[in-house]
C-alpha cells in the first residue's frame, strides 16, 4: 500500500475508534479552563432614521466591519467530559478588536421635506474610509448540560452579552441635492479630508439559548448553538463634526438571532483545540432620538449583522 494510503488509513483508524476503546478514559467532574482566542468578524452596523410612524426611511447609515480581527480570552466551568456527565455550567468571555480600516461609511438620505423633491427620491449622498477604533464584545453564560448516548451532549443556557463599537469617518466625498436638482447621480461628488463622523453603538442583550455536542471519535467533536431574544437595549452615539450636532438614540427591543458551530480536536485530556464560524444578526430596534440634547420627532433605529470565524484553545486548569 502506498505511503499516502497507510497514513490516511491510520488516520481514519483512530478518529473512528470504538466508542468502548475511549470509554475507560472519561474524566468525572468538573473543571475550571481558561480559553485565549483569535478570529475574524465580518459584517455591518446600520444607523436609522425613520420618517414618524413609518417603516420608511429618512436616513440610513451604513458602517463596514470587513473584516475586524480580534483577540480574546475566556474562563470557563464545568464536566470535564460532556459526554459522560450532566451538570452546570458558566462560561465569561472578552474579545478585544484590533484598530484598523474596516471599509467604507456610506450615508444615505430620503429628505422629501425639500419642496422640489419626489417622495422618495434620494437626496443626500456620502462616501468616506470607515475606521474601527474601538470593539468591546462581552458575554456571560450560565446553563446546564447533560449527556445522550454516550456521543451526545445537549444544554440548554441563559447568556447576556454586551457589544461596543466606536467607528470614525474620514476623508471621502458627499453629493447633496440643491433646488432644481432632481438626482443625486448627476451632482459632481465634493471631495473632503479629514474627519466627519464619529458613531458610537453599545448593545446589551439577554438571550435563552440550545447547545448541541455530538462525538465523533476518540479526538473529535462537534458542536452547534444557537439563540434568539427580543430582550435588546441600545445607546448609541453619533457626532456630526462639520455641523457641530450630536445625535442619541436609545432604542429597545427587536429580534437577536444567533447561530453556530465547530469543530474541536482533543489531542489530550487538558487540551481542546477548536476552530467554530457563528452569525449574528440585529433588526427591528427602535426608540428615541435626540438632536442636541432635544428630543427629535423621527424615531430612530439601529441594526447589527455579521459572521464570526475564530480559533481557540481551552486549556484545563484543574479538575473538581
Amino acid at each position: 500500500m502506498p505511503t499516502i494510503g497507510k497514513i490516511t488509513s491510520f488516520v481514519i483508524f483512530i478518529c473512528l475508534l470504538p466508542l468502548p476503546v475511549f470509554a475507560e478514559e472519561k474524566q468525572s467532574g468538573f473543571g475550571f479552563s481558561v480559553t485565549p482566542s483569535f478570529g475574524i468578524i465580518y459584517g455591518q452596523a446600520k444607523e436609522i432614521v425613520y420618517y414618524p410612524e413609518s417603516k420608511r426611511y429618512l436616513s440610513e447609515l451604513r458602517w463596514d466591519i470587513m473584516p475586524l480581527f480580534y483577540a480574546g480570552l475566556a474562563a470557563d466551568f464545568g464536566p470535564l467530559d460532556y459526554f459522560s456527565k450532566h451538570g452546570f455550567t458558566g462560561n465569561l468571555s472578552f474579545k478585544m478588536g484590533i484598530p484598523q480600516k474596516t471599509g467604507i461609511m456610506v450615508d444615505r438620505d430620503w429628505d422629501d421635506t425639500y419642496w422640489w423633491v419626489d417622495s422618495g427620491t434620494l437626496t443626500n449622498y456620502s462616501r468616506h474610509d470607515n475606521f474601527s477604533e474601538r470593539a468591546i464584545l462581552a458575554d456571560l453564560s450560565l446553563g446546564y448540560s447533560f449527556p445522550l448516548l454516550d456521543i451526545i451532549a445537549l444544554g440548554v443556557n441563559f447568556d447576556f452579552s454586551f457589544m461596543h463599537y466606536y467607528w470614525i469617518a474620514k476623508n471621502g466625498y458627499y453629493q447633496y441635492l440643491t433646488p432644481g436638482q432632481a438626482l443625486v447621480s448627476e451632482i459632481d461628488p465634493i471631495s473632503v479630508e479629514g474627519r466627519v463622523l464619529e458613531y458610537s453603538q453599545n448593545w446589551f442583550i439577554l438571550s435563552p439559548g440550545v447547545l448541541i455536542k455530538f462525538r465523533l471519535g476518540r479526538f473529535f467533536s462537534i458542536n452547534g448553538n444557537f439563540n434568539y431574544s427580543p430582550l435588546i437595549y441600545c445607546t448609541d452615539k453619533d457626532e456630526h463634526l462639520a455641523r457641530n450636532t450630536i445625535f442619541i438614540d436609545h432604542l429597545f427591543y427587536g429580534q437577536y438571532l444567533k447561530g453556530g458551530g465547530g469543530i474541536t480536536f482533543s489531542p489530550m485530556n487538558t487540551l481542546d483545540i477548536a476552530f467554530f464560524l457563528s452569525y449574528s444578526s440585529i433588526f427591528g430596534s427602535k426608540g428615541d432620538a435626540y438632536r442636541n440634547n432635544y428630543i427629535m420627532e423621527n424615531p430612530a433605529g439601529g441594526g447589527y449583522s455579521a459572521f464570526e470565524f475564530g480559533i481557540l484553545a481551552r486549556m484545563r486548569l484543574s479538575g473538581l
